[in-house]
Order: C-alpha cells, then sequence, then structure tokens
C-alpha cells in the first residue's frame, strides 16, 4: 500500500454496485475498527439508503457525499458528509483513514478534497461559497474509547483549521437501537473572516436542525429533547464563540508551557520547584514543609495501585527559569490538586486555565478511573476557580491537620472552600452521588492527611453529618457567583498536602 498522500486518487461514490460493494469493503475494513463505540456509528444500511436517496433527488438543494480515496487501487479513506443549503454549511458526519496511514498526510489531503466539494455545492446554487464547516468529535476530556488518542486528534484537527464551539453538543440517538452521545465537541471552520471569531447562534441553530433532519432523517428536529437543550443555550446568546483545540488542551503557542515532571527526591530541578513553593506559601497553618514533598516523592515508586502523585516544576520555554510548580494527587473516581503558583513571567497571562486543562490530561492518562478533581481554596479565590469551572460544595468545610503540623479540632480549622469540577468544558453543576464523594473524601483524608483511621476522624465525621441533609443522595453546591474577570494574578493557592 502507498504510503505517499500525492499518490491518493478520489472518487465520490454513487448509488451503483461496484460503488457499493467498494462502500461494503470500506466499511467492514477500515470504517468499523476506526469507530469504536457502536452509538457514534453509522450503519452501512443506512449508508447505502443515503446514496440511494441521493439519486431520487430527496436531499433537493441540500446533498450528501461519500467521497472515497484510493491507493494502489484499495479504498484506504472515506469522508462522509453533508452540505446544507439554509446555513450554506457543511457537516463533517465521518473522515476516516487507514490506521496504516496515519501520520502521512492522507487525512490532510482527504479533508482539503472534501472541503473543495461542499464549496462546490454552495456555488452550484449560485453563492459566493462556503460559509463554514462543522465536525464532531469525541471530548479529550471526557474518557470514551477511542481509535486514536484524542489528545492528538484534537491537535491535528486544530492543525486543519478547526476549533471547537463553546456550547453543550449533544449527538441524537442514530437509530432506535443506539442512544445519544453526550461526551462530544462540535468543532468548526470558518470559511469567511467575519465568522472567525464566531458563529451566529441563529446559524448553529440551523445547522443543527439541518443535519438532524438530513442525516439523522429526524422529521422534526426542534421537537426532540436533544435540539431543544442545545436551543436553550443558543437562545441566551447572540454568537457562539470558538476555541482553538490545542488551547481547549492546554497548548497555546501564544502563551507556552514547559512542564517538568518530578521523578523523585534527587532530581535535579526539585530544589527549583520548592523554592518557588516557598515564596508563594511561606508557612501558614494551611501549608507544608518541604520536607512533605520530598516524603510523597519517596513514597510515589512504592505507591498503592490507585493512587498517582505529581509534583511539577513550570516555565515559559524549556530554556526559561523555573518559574511556577504544581502539586496533585489522581485517586479512582477523583483527583485532588494542589498547590499550584504561577509567578514572573507565568502570572496574569492567562495560563492558569491552560495548566489546569494539562493537570486534568495528567490525571486521565493516570488511568485509574478519575472523571473530575476537587481543590481546597481560599473563600476570596471562589471566583477565580469558579471562572474555570469549578463549584463550591455547600458545606462548612474543616480542613484537616497537616501531616506533622499543628493539630486543632474541627472548630478551629482554617476557613477554606471545597471545590470540584468535572474534566473538560461544562455547562451544568456537576451530578455527584452522595455516597461517591464520602468515599473520595475518605481517600483524600487517609492518603493526603495521613489519617489511619478515617471513621473515627471528627474532621470525615462532621462532613459526612452535612451530607445526610442533601437531597436524593446527590451532593449540593453552591450557588456560583457571579462571574467577574478576577484575573490571575493571585499566586492560586489550590490547597494540596502531601504525606
Amino acid at each position: 500500500m502507498s504510503s505517499d498522500s500525492q499518490s491518493l486518487t478520489f472518487r465520490e461514490l454513487q448509488h451503483k454496485p461496484d460503488d457499493l460493494e467498494i462502500l461494503e469493503r470500506f466499511y467492514g475494513d477500515i470504517y468499523v475498527a476506526e469507530f469504536p463505540i457502536r452509538d457514534e456509528r453509522e450503519s452501512l444500511q443506512n449508508m447505502r439508503n443515503y446514496l440511494r436517496l441521493k439519486a431520487t433527488g430527496w436531499y433537493g438543494r441540500n446533498n450528501y457525499h461519500i467521497l472515497m480515496g484510493f491507493a494502489d487501487g484499495n479504498p484506504v479513506a472515506g469522508a462522509f458528509v453533508d452540505y446544507l443549503d439554509e446555513p450554506n454549511s457543511g457537516v463533517v458526519e465521518f473522515l476516516v483513514v487507514s490506521h496504516e496511514l496515519r501520520g502521512t498526510g492522507c487525512g490532510r489531503r482527504l479533508l482539503e478534497e472534501t472541503e473543495k466539494l461542499l464549496a462546490s455545492d454552495a456555488v452550484a446554487l449560485g453563492k459566493a461559497g462556503l460559509d463554514c464547516i462543522v465536525a464532531e468529535m469525541n471530548d479529550p476530556f471526557k474518557q470514551t474509547r477511542d481509535s486514536m488518542d484524542p489528545f492528538i486528534r484534537a491537535a491535528i484537527w486544530d492543525g486543519w483549521g478547526y476549533r471547537r464551539l463553546d456550547f453543550p453538543y449533544v449527538q441524537p440517538a442514530l437509530s432506535k437501537d443506539q442512544v445519544r452521545v453526550d461526551d462530544l465537541l462540535l468543532i468548526a471552520k470558518a470559511r469567511r473572516s467575519e465568522l472567525e471569531a464566531g458563529l451566529p447562534a441563529a446559524k448553529v441553530k440551523a445547522i443543527l436542525a439541518g443535519y438532524m433532519h438530513w442525516a439523522m432523517r429526524l422529521e422534526r428536529p426542534e421537537a426532540t429533547l436533544e435540539y431543544k437543550y442545545m436551543a436553550r443555550h443558543l437562545d441566551a446568546v447572540d454568537a457562539v464563540p470558538m476555541q482553538g483545540l490545542r488551547t481547549y488542551t492546554g497548548r497555546d503557542a501564544r502563551r507556552p508551557l514547559a512542564i517538568h515532571e518530578i521523578t523523585g527526591p534527587a532530581d535535579p530541578e526539585l530544589a527549583a520547584g520548592l523554592a518557588i513553593y516557598a515564596r508563594a506559601f511561606p508557612g501558614a497553618r494551611t501549608d507544608v514543609s518541604p520536607d512533605n514533598f520530598r516524603a510523597a516523592l519517596m513514597d510515589r515508586a512504592a505507591s498503592v495501585r490507585e493512587t498517582r502523585y505529581h509534583f511539577w516544576t513550570i516555565r515559559a520555554a524549556h530554556e526559561a527559569a523555573i518559574e511556577g510548580m504544581a502539586s496533585f494527587f489522581t485517586f479512582p473516581d477523583a483527583g485532588f490538586g494542589g498547590y499550584i503558583t504561577l509567578d514572573g513571567s507565568l502570572r496574569g497571562t492567562g495560563r492558569l486555565a491552560l495548566l489546569l486543562a494539562r493537570v486534568e490530561e495528567r490525571m486521565i492518562r493516570d488511568a485509574i478511573g478519575a472523571t473530575g478533581w476537587y481543590i481546597e481554596c481560599a473563600p476570596d479565590h471562589e471566583q477565580l476557580f469558579a471562572q474555570h469551572g469549578f463549584y463550591a460544595v455547600d458545606v462548612a468545610y474543616s480542613q484537616p491537620p497537616l501531616p506533622g503540623g499543628t493539630v486543632y479540632s474541627p472548630a478551629e480549622a482554617p476557613p477554606l472552600l471545597l471545590m470540584y469540577k468535572l474534566f473538560g468544558r461544562n455547562f451544568e453543576t456537576p451530578a455527584l452521588l452522595a455516597h461517591t464523594f464520602r468515599e473520595n473524601m475518605a481517600r483524600v483524608f487517609h492518603t493526603v492527611y495521613g489519617m489511619e483511621s478515617v471513621l473515627q476522624s471528627p474532621f470525615y465525621s462532621r462532613l459526612c453529618e452535612q451530607t445526610e441533609a442533601w437531597p436524593d443522595g446527590h451532593v449540593r453546591f453552591r450557588t456560583a457567583p457571579a462571574l467577574q474577570d478576577a484575573g490571575e494574578g493571585v499566586s492560586a493557592a489550590i490547597q494540596i498536602h502531601s504525606q
């Protein structure tokens, strides 16, 4: 099989026997393996039917295409796309490249040909060109099976000019035997300069309605629960902002972050990381001794299977001076984070959001089941972290004494908030079971605060007593404060304590 993307040839499939045989072969040999989640996968029967409907003129001023790429006479890449007349937009339903051809430029070639095909639909209708193209993508921060590392996929599509649309996208069930999919992003590429800052909400709604009708065969998309849910958010804004996919995953060429993982007490960067910590946290009751970090790093190699500990040093670039640090744990169900400080050239530059995304990626890559994380913060930092998607748990939180620190009672505990965030961008208050919360905090109290008998601890008992008042067995969160620009000039004191 040729690996040169320039040797690819392309042909649009029609509803005729030879093309249907090619489609069936491609579907069985390549498509199914590239879309392992059944609820995200279109059926071969539907694809055949779409080609049949197209041949009858059913799509009218809209269109449907299956564009196939061939190497050495074999189908190795395919794009399944729609043109929607009303919003003058294209929809990439699936873009599929044989696993063996990844990294060869074949995906880019296929997408370029696909974009030309969609643009020709607009021109054929007398329009100056296409307004935009949208596509679905697995959200890297939502843990689902995927045929490719979702963070790498996001970087690839970012390089192709696609950006995340900032609204909650839900894919309706593709058939009666499938269920809706909540863990997707809708990404977009503007084809007109005036749309690059964001798409008008009315256009996004028209794209959704058209996609659901022409591609999913829903007679009245506006009547579905999925459309109503998305429309409720879209009706609250004039335009839907777009964010670079690399920025979403914590990487921004304009604001680079170079992160080094401290591997143990002998790591040559540990001293500099501890010096940054000591300047930001000079010894209050919520600040641990540097020896606690060393102990946590020593325990790291021998840590239990269900615990991961991380200490990072942070720079603006690999050759720059260390100006930040982060310390956090990953546990099953949820992580616990941490002392974070960004100073010098990192401070006040918008890098906190990027760093939080990188922490979440690391917790996901630890692969022990965390889907969100807790932080402890000073009450005057609530708005700062609410801006970044954290919700304050509705409890009077008593931080336990630090290992080796001053002993005190719950009533004497430092005033801190306990906050929680699901990984990634979220548009609703988290749904978290109270018993899961209690299990999470028991693990934190045992591992982070060194409690041998958590169930006998007055700190844990006080926390559990408050959860009994929560209705329906779910965690209750405080109403988020009005979000204003809280800035990032603070030393982002998220309290985390090592063993």
